[in-house]
């Protein structure tokens, strides 16, 4: 079966005739199935290390928004198809790949057959192209000029926009409030739209207020003198020190509708979002699937946790200049 076949089938049941006569002929009959037991885990992988593929499912109303109580009890869906060159723990795929591409292909050869969907291409250590039936990235060799691995896949879908109508704060205005202590009437007042009042007992166990599915954020709060609080009798009470934003269905996290630091967009690439912060990093690492940059000015620090398979930021998170690991604490 070859990979044009493979990534037609994206979006299809498990249950679908043409998906199961794919899993008979490459993987054995091997057949996707859910943890009943594990009430947080709703996908499942088929993995043929000797043929270089990995087939991705999951549960349909997990990856389509649906509502929760749905979750775990209806179809699974083909969403992800894997196709990987030679590996030590990875036989290369062995019959025709998607999109005519082959694995000894450059990555100037690769942008020209894929060159009908430029527009929509996000480049960073990979390529990144949004076709209508799923999305594709494609990974090259270091070492030599081919390719490393393709990956298809059909993205979650959003969550819709939250329907709760309050006015989000500014970057600047959660900056102002690092340091408050979680009593402090400023804080509560100028973050009342977020009902903080009943959240004591999470901050205490916690140290953050979850507000992803309502809002696409997270409030972390840490001991006062972690953050340049001293050590006075309140030096141990929890104070506000970080917000992280997410994007859509990061950690299954409706996307934050207000404003970024630095005028950051979850549409940027890794390389905007450099641009647009226009400062060096102090620790930036890549790994194969992800990466993280961190910045530190005198009174916020950044991170940034991006994707490279989808060449998108995930996570942002604006914190107090003491609540990263090893962050200076601004000068007295």
């Amino acid at each position: 079966m070859d990979g044009d076949r493979l990534v037609g089938l994206i979006g299809r049941s498990s249950e679908h005739p043409a998906v199961e006569l794919c899993l008979d002929e490459l993987a054995r009959g091997q057949r996707p199935q859910l943890d009943i037991e594990d009430r947080e885990t709703y996908f499942d992988w088929i993995v043929l290390n000797e043929i270089g593929l990995k087939l991705g499912f999951d549960d349909e109303a997990w990856l389509l928004a649906l509502d929760d109580d749905l979750r775990g009890s209806g179809k699974l869906l083909l969403s992800q198809v894997w196709f990987h060159g030679d590996r030590p723990d990875m036989q290369p795929f062995p019959f025709a790949l998607p999109f005519s591409l082959l694995l000894s292909d450059s990555r100037e050869e690769v942008r020209r057959k894929l060159g009908d969907h430029e527009g929509s291409r996000r480049s960073y250590i990979s390529d990144m192209w949004r076709l209508p039936q799923c999305t594709v990235t494609v990974s090259y060799r270091h070492e030599e000029p081919g390719i490393e691995w393709i990956y298809c896949q059909l993205p979650e879908s959003p969550w819709p926009p939250s329907l709760q109508d309050v006015e989000l704060p500014t970057p600047e205005q959660f900056a102002r409030l690092f340091g408050l202590r979680w009593s402090s009437v400023a804080l509560r007042d100028a973050l009342r739209q977020f009902h903080l009042e009943g959240r004591l007992d999470q901050v205490r166990k916690e140290g953050v207020v979850d507000l992803r599915r309502e809002h696409g954020i997270e409030l972390h709060f840490a001991k006062a003198r972690q953050i340049g609080g001293g050590d006075g009798p309140f030096a141990d009470s929890p104070a506000f020190a970080a917000v992280t934003y997410y994007a859509a269905r990061e950690l299954d996290s409706r996307q934050w509708r207000g404003t970024l630091p630095f005028g950051l967009d979850f549409s940027d690439t890794p390389a905007d979002v450099g641009r647009k912060v226009a400062k060096r990093p102090a620790e930036h690492h890549d790994v194969e699937l992800s990466g993280y940059a961190v910045w530190h000015g005198r009174a916020w620090s950044l991170e940034v946790l991006y994707s490279n398979l989808e060449n998108r930021p995930l996570r942002v998170s604006l914190m107090d200049p003491g609540y990263w690991p090893g962050s200076p604490l601004p000068p007295p």
